[in-house]
């Protein structure tokens, strides 16, 4: 198997997971624990641009700002994420990108993280 062969396995497999991912975003959604949503986006911003997948890393790192530089509005930032998380694994499910900058949803957490 040649390695962008194998870069694009790990790809899909890792849009196939997205769905575990945003599950453990809502139970520390739930729990209103900021670290951990802190972290989840961090990781989401890393494995984002690993993956090939540049609106996630995107959309993590104005959510991780946030959590950074305002931990009172972690929650609500992730609680407006998920919906996009969601709408970038439909998009990418069926082989599309989602254009995070022209995502109103988006804009308004950019805005809120700047």
């Amino acid at each position: 198997m040649s390695f962008a062969a194998m870069m694009e396995q790990l790809k899909q497999e890792y849009i196939e997971s997205l769905p575990e991912k945003i599950q453990t975003i809502e139970g520390h959604i739930k729990t209103q624990c900021t670290d951990s949503l802190k972290e989840d986006f961090h990781k989401l911003k890393g494995t984002g641009k690993t993956y090939g997948l540049p609106e996630i890393s995107t959309l993590a790192a104005s959510v991780e700002s946030i959590c950074i530089h305002s931990p009172e509005r972690s929650v609500e930032a992730a609680v407006q994420a998920l919906p996009i998380l969601q709408d970038i694994h439909q998009s990418r499910m069926t082989d599309q990108s989602h254009d995070i900058g022209s995502d109103e949803r988006y804009i308004e957490i950019r805005r809120t993280a700047a």
